[in-house]
């Protein structure tokens, strides 16, 4: 289930790839063709959302592939997400 405060992201779709969502709405049933990001901690949450923002058209320019319809393997995702955390948690980026 999605839920409010949950970091939706479109994972197939030429022209929709890579939207990105701050999801505010009632708990809801997740297609299978978006990732949810749940990150309980506010800052964290919104740290990995405004990187996102600013990373996800050169990395998917790199990363998205597939001929018919672009899409994001969830290993390359995974990936991206790991080097934001540790990036996160080993500099003074948590402290504004």
């Amino acid at each position: 289930l999605v839920k409010s405060g949950d970091i939706l992201i479109a994972r197939v779709g030429s022209r929709v790839l890579g939207r990105t969502i701050l999801y505010a709405g009632t708990d809801a049933i997740l297609s299978d063709c978006v990732f949810c990001l749940r990150i309980n901690d506010p800052a964290l949450r919104d740290y990995i959302f405004q990187a996102w923002e600013k990373d996800k058209a050169q990395w998917l320019d790199y990363y998205a592939t597939g001929t018919c319809a672009k899409h994001i393997s969830l290993e390359n995702f995974k990936s991206y997400i790991r080097i934001k955390l540790r990036k996160y948690f080993s500099s003074d980026t948590k402290f504004g």
